[in-house]
């Protein structure tokens, strides 16, 4: 039986869905090695046929990579759980109570728990929902991120049996909401320290992937770092953009970041300071790859000092400015419902 939205004239809330990537569920082989399977093997990560991808996860990446990135989640691993699931939870329970009785807010991972399927279908069971509203909580959209929580969020409302609105939030890689509250944490992290140089390190990205028609994933990148040092009046030639992350032997996005970091000190570069505006949450990414080893590969080089602003987390400034750009968006659905196309707002179900 198909699950429907609530009569007209009834107030009823929305259903705000928070999509972050994901964590294993203990820093130990097994539960990594089980999180790099489910992570591996969707299309979006590796593209390449069934087969190939099959082997290539389970008989090598998820093997190989699961004892070293244990131990690398061990050095990052909070009394809670996983940084980015704490800080995940936080951040959900803050929005919540910002954006009050017409929103129920609740978080899912696209690999891990909370699953999508167990949260949607917490949410359908739970009540009367007037819209599904998914929020992927990267700021710049790509393929493997965005694109690929916006396919498993509608086909999983289908599994379920819901027939009523469903939209995906836009990608918000300039809204003041966001901006706004990670300059003020980058400014405050500097405070004391005034580097020579911001190096502005997001999310790496296969080429391959960045030149599918519709992806325009450098380009809000390169518009973040633009209005990141706007807000912190950072003159041209002090801030430089980078990508991180890579994985396997394809092209990726560049420059690297591990090959800046080792440089920036040959050019004049003592005291540098690293943002990652790919990430509204501290991760293995920003806590390891960055601070702990990022840290290492620079002073290595010659650097002397180095800082990693931490990400929003669950900030103050950050839900309000998140509950802002939720709030902006959802302003707009009726005219999205009639006109479903690729605008810089939200986008509908695909028909």
């Amino acid at each position: 039986m198909a699950v429907t939205c609530s009569p007209k004239g009834l107030r009823v809330p929305k259903a705000l869905l928070l999509a972050n990537v994901g964590t294993p569920d203990a820093p130990e082989v097994a539960a990594v090695r089980k999180y790099l399977r489910e992570f591996l093997s969707d299309p979006a990560i590796i593209q390449a046929p069934g087969p190939v991808r099959w082997m290539l996860v389970n008989l090598l990446l998820a093997p190989f990579r699961a004892r070293p990135s244990a131990r690398k989640y061990q050095q990052i691993w909070l009394p809670g759980g996983a940084p980015l699931l704490v800080h995940g939870r936080n951040f959900s329970v803050a929005l919540q109570a910002e954006l009050g009785a017409d929103w129920v807010v609740a978080l899912a991972l696209r690999y891990g728990e909370p699953s999508f399927r167990n949260a949607l279908a917490a949410l359908v069971a739970g009540g009367q929902i007037s819209d599904f509203v998914l929020a992927p909580l990267f700021p710049q959209a790509a393929p493997a991120t965005s694109g690929s929580a916006a396919q498993h969020f509608f086909q999983t409302l289908e599994k379920l049996g819901w027939s009523g609105p469903a939209r995906v939030l836009p990608s918000f890689p300039t809204a003041a909401g966001f901006i706004e509250p990670l300059a003020a944490i980058a400014a405050l992290g500097a405070r004391d320290f005034q580097p020579d140089h911001w190096l502005f390190s997001f999310h790496g990205l296969p080429e391959a992937q960045q030149n599918n028609p519709g992806c325009h994933y450098r380009e809000e990148c390169l518009a973040t770092a633009t209005a990141l040092a706007s807000q912190l009046n950072l003159a041209a030639g002090v801030w430089s953009v980078s990508f991180q992350s890579r994985l396997g032997p394809v092209k990726w996005l560049g420059p690297y970041t591990a090959q800046i970091l080792h440089e920036l000190p040959a050019r004049g570069v003592r005291r540098l300071a690293v943002v990652a505006p790919s990430f509204v949450a501290d991760c293995l990414e920003t806590l390891e790859e960055l601070a702990i080893r990022g840290r290492k590969t620079f002073l290595a080089a010659g650097g002397v000092d180095f800082r990693c602003v931490p990400c929003l987390n669950a900030r103050p400034a950050w839900v309000k400015g998140f509950a802002g750009i939720v709030r902006a968006a959802a302003g707009l659905f009726p005219n999205m419902l009639r006109n479903p196309t690729r605008q810089p707002i939200a986008l509908a179900r695909p028909t």
